[in-house]
């Protein structure tokens, strides 16, 4: 899905937060602010060949639209392979209620996903869903996935200390099958309060239909804003 800005930039601490579950993006970035949030997905713990780094940067232009960049996609751990960049603009119908159109390429072939953002904030208590679908050019969109993130997050310590948990379900498509999957993903949401530094980190678990092997991966991402 820099540092020439930091000589035109004031910065100015930020509570914002992109989500506190580790798939979501939920609330908007904020006027006049910009986020940076590298991201890693982890394959298997005994199998981190798979992992992929995203240099996300999010751009929020008022409180109603951003624009999330991921920069580059890396496989650090295998030979440190380039997978792409992605664009993600986000407009923003309430505080609760976002739509997002995720455009990312190979320079082999265009991603399409259109999305939607939802957030709930109680007391004690954070709901958080996105829910998409990915197309693929390279298959003329007959082929895909259709998923959704639905986090749960308790407030344990106020802005220091919040445990999730998220279920992933999702459905891939193509030619000759249709599959029907999901993973359970417990993690930590940790904060230092009063300061625009957050990170999150989570074990997606998967591999529950008969006959596939149970796998525990490794997830975590660092988001640092400030306002210009």
């Amino acid at each position: 899905m820099r540092t020439k800005l930091i000589g035109l930039l004031v910065l100015v601490a930020s509570s914002l937060s992109f989500s506190y579950t580790y798939t979501n993006w939920t609330t908007m970035t904020g006027a006049k602010t910009i986020a940076v949030a590298p991201t890693i997905w982890g394959g298997a713990i005994d199998g981190l060949g798979s992992s992929t780094l995203d240099l996300n940067t999010a751009f929020g232009f008022g409180d109603k639209v951003d624009v999330v960049l991921n920069l580059s996609k890396f496989e650090p751990l295998s030979d440190f392979t380039w997978a792409g960049i992605e664009v993600m603009p986000r407009y923003a119908l309430t505080d609760n209620f976002v739509l997002a159109l995720k455009l990312g390429t190979d320079f082999e072939a265009l991603e399409l996903s259109p999305q939607i953002h939802l957030c709930k904030e109680l007391d004690k208590i954070v709901l958080e869903l996105n829910a998409a679908i990915d197309l693929s050019t390279a298959s003329d969109f007959k082929e895909g996935y259709i998923w959704a993130s639905h986090g749960v997050v308790y407030k344990m310590i106020p802005d220091i200390f919040y445990p999730f948990i998220e279920f992933n379900p999702y459905v891939s498509y193509g030619y000759f099958e249709t599959e029907v999957n999901f993973s359970i993903d417990p993690g930590f949401w940790f904060g230092v309060k009063d300061t625009p530094h957050q990170f999150s980190l989570s074990l997606p678990i998967s591999g529950f239909k008969s006959g596939e092997t149970i796998s525990v991966g490794l997830n975590a991402w660092y988001w640092w804003s400030f306002e210009y």
